[in-house]
Formats: structure tokens, sequence, C-alpha cells
């Protein structure tokens, strides 16, 4: 690609996931259809799904259903992290440090391992679930297995 549309994509994916607003915050019950919703209607889940997938095609085969795997696990991981005790200060910073981080991975691909994509694959999906969990109220569980659902769905297309 050339430096100008690298350029405006990075750009897109920063200013877009500053005004998502996808994370409804405290005070609401979540069930299974809110989590499934979320992948669907939140600008920043949507593009570090679709990351992940492109860059996962670009690797071949094989990284298409690890990454797929990596993604979901530290997904969960980065949930019951939250559930367990670690905190995370600013989730909104969190998600723009994770969708920076896989945007500029994603533009460096061919000069990236297979190695590195599963580092940066689970540190972005470790955020959201971190994230998500902070947000979940009502039916956790529920929330993150609709959660991990649409996010499957949409890498498998």
């Amino acid at each position: 690609m050339k430096i100008i549309t690298k350029l405006s994509l990075m750009f897109f994916v920063l200013t877009s996931s500053l005004t998502a607003q996808a994370h409804t915050g405290l005070g609401s019950d979540h069930y299974v259809w809110d989590g499934f919703l979320h992948p669907f209607i939140g600008l920043e889940h949507a593009w570090l799904v679709l990351a992940v997938g492109i860059w996962s095609v670009l690797l071949g085969a094989k990284a298409t259903r690890i990454l797929l795997l990596v993604y979901l696990i530290a997904m969960t991981f980065g949930a019951c992290a939250y559930w367990f005790g670690i905190q995370s200060a600013n989730p909104e910073l969190w998600n723009l440090s994770a969708i920076s981080l896989l945007t500029m991975a994603l533009l460096a691909s061919k000069q990236l391992t297979f190695s590195i994509a599963v580092v940066i694959t689970a540190a972005s999906a470790t955020t959201q679930g971190l994230v998500h969990a902070s947000e979940m109220q009502g039916h956790p569980i529920g929330y993150l297995f609709g959660l991990l659902l649409a996010t499957a769905c949409i890498q498998l297309l």
C-alpha cells in the first residue's frame, strides 16, 4: 500500500475508536444478546476482529485457525483477570492502545513473523476482555459467551 493509504487508514481507525461509544458502561444488565450484538455495533471491537482476520489470512490458512483461537482465549483470559482483581484504570485508553498496536502491526504485516502476530493478537484481545468485563453487570458469563460467539462468527466469515 502507498504511504498515504496507510496513514489514512490509521487516522480513520484511531479517530473512530475515540468516538465509538460502544461501551454502555455501568448501570445496566448485560445478557447473551447484548454480548452478541457488541462486535457488530462497537466500532473498536469490529475493527480488532476484522484486523486479526485480515492479518491471519495474510499469514496463511494455519494462522487463520490459530489466531482466532488465540483471540478468543485471550479475551476470556482478560475477562477472568478482571474478575479476579486486575482492574483497568481507563478502559477507552486500553482500547485505543489495542487498536493502535493492531493497526500498526497490520500495516507492517509483511515484516512481522507469526510469533509476533500471536503476541499482538493476544495482547489486543486481553485488553478487550478486561474492558468488557469491567462493564459486565447482571449476567457476565452470558454476556461474555455472546461476545465470544459473535467474535468467532465474524472471524469465520
